[in-house]
């Protein structure tokens, strides 16, 4: 068996994290539907809370069915 080597081959957890946070800063990503006024509920909140969740990269394509 000879394997190819695909452009994907070179992607992992670092690399796409990278690149999401390089998207995020570049401000061009899709922005979902505007409703409300969200800004104003953070102010009115007594309590807010900031995190950052991650996973690794997970194969899509395993060795068995």
């Amino acid at each position: 068996m000879q394997w190819e080597s695909l452009p994907l081959n070179s992607v992992s957890t670092d690399t796409l994290r990278r690149d999401y946070a390089a998207a995020l800063d570049t401000g061009d990503g899709v922005e979902g539907p505007n409703e409300g006024d969200a800004e104003a509920a953070f102010e009115a909140a007594s309590i807010t809370r900031q995190a950052e969740y991650w996973a690794p990269l997970l194969s899509h394509s395993p060795w068995s069915p």
